[in-house]
Order: C-alpha cells, then sequence, then structure tokens
C-alpha cells in the first residue's frame, strides 16, 4: 500500500510539474510587458545603446538573454527587467538592468 501512494503521489506531482510549467506561448500572449526603443546615445561620453521605455526612462542593458536579436538603433522592442548593481561610464541611464524577456516589435 506504501508503494502504491508513493506512485500515485510521483503520478500527481509529475502532472502539476507539467502542467504548471507550460510556457505562455500556445496562448498567443507575451510574457514580455514593457514596450520600448532602442536608441543610440554614442554621441554622450561613454554612452552606447540604451532602450528607451514609453514613459521616458532610459535603461543600459547589463545583461541580455540568448534570443538572437541584436539590438540596433531605431529597433522596437517588448520587454521585461530586473535592475541590476553595475558601474557604467555614461551616467545618462536611469537604471542598469538584466533584460529578462525580449521581443522585437514588427
Amino acid at each position: 500500500m506504501t508503494i502504491r501512494r508513493y506512485i500515485n503521489f510521483i503520478a500527481v506531482l509529475s502532472l502539476f510539474c507539467f502542467f504548471a510549467c507550460q510556457s505562455g506561448k500556445s496562448s498567443g500572449t507575451s510574457s514580455c510587458k514593457t514596450k520600448g526603443e532602442v536608441q543610440d546615445f554614442s554621441g554622450l561620453d561613454g554612452c552606447s545603446l540604451l532602450i528607451v521605455t514609453e514613459d521616458g526612462k532610459k535603461l543600459l542593458p547589463g545583461k541580455m538573454p540568448d534570443t538572437g536579436v541584436e539590438l540596433k538603433a531605431g529597433l522596437k522592442i517588448r520587454f521585461d527587467y530586473r535592475p541590476i548593481d553595475m558601474m557604467s561610464v555614461c551616467m545618462t541611464e536611469d537604471e542598469i538592468v538584466e533584460i529578462t524577456c525580449l521581443e522585437v516589435i514588427p
């Protein structure tokens, strides 16, 4: 009886993990919530490309996901981020961030 309960527990746990770990891609909705545009700030000392959000916040990507997307000026994107503790010589950015989700807006 104990082995049967253990097997049932593993089966239920496996099903729970399967459904809990499904990606949002099947629903057609994006998990990236913030919209922005990549802009070239290389005219300012020590700066390069920054992401400017719809509300004007300037974000310096310190870490990027491995999505194959290359940031370039004028690129409109949808993304998520979290602040990270890094140093920058640009001094124009509002935050240095890790991009956690990135999609190009067509």
